[in-house]
């Protein structure tokens, strides 16, 4: 069984964490066809290339890439725009903006919310779980494999948590 929620890209206060306590984000496998462009200059992503913030990883029609961090992990699939974010404006936990494609994400689970994930459309905030994020150009969809999701308004006039097998859907009107 499935149910929505409808969302739009929100902004959230949940927990704060200091940028230098947190592992950055490595490559760990990368097909060719995945480029990572850093202010500006473009290069094709290497095995245990490091990323920093405001990178942006592209996938090609059949390129795909795994980022690490520690435990945690991010399945990137081909036609894929994700970018580092900066995590200060959102209380220090988002961590990537999927502006294109599908991404499983399998993050460790800690007491309190550490990691989301923000779309043109709508965003995901995390304690720990493993669950997808597809984004096209009619809207965006969370889908949870594990653990929970809250997924929020801009305004948080609407809030909805996303358990195993539900799905968090925002389509653009046609």
């Amino acid at each position: 069984i499935y149910r929505t929620a409808i969302a739009v890209i929100g902004c959230f206060g949940f927990s704060t964490i200091a940028a230098a306590d947190t592992p950055t984000w490595t490559i760990s496998e990368a097909t060719p066809g995945v480029v990572v462009t850093h202010a500006g200059v473009s290069r094709v992503a290497v095995r245990n290339g490091p990323l920093a913030m405001g990178d942006i990883i592209t996938t090609g029609p059949n390129a795909r890439v795994v980022l690490v961090r520690g435990e945690e992990y991010a399945m990137v699939a081909p036609n894929s725009r994700l970018q580092v974010a900066d995590p200060t404006p959102s209380g220090g936990f988002t961590q990537f903006v999927e502006r294109l494609g599908n991404v499983v994400y399998s993050i460790k689970k800690k007491a309190t919310p550490h990691f989301g994930v923000a779309t043109p459309y709508l965003a995901a905030v995390v304690k720990g779980t493993t669950f997808s994020v597809t984004v096209n150009a009619t809207g965006a969809s969370v889908q949870v494999i594990e653990g929970a999701v809250q997924v929020s308004t801009l305004d948080r006039g609407a809030s909805h948590l996303v358990l195993p097998g539900d799905v968090a859907q925002w389509r653009r009107a046609t």
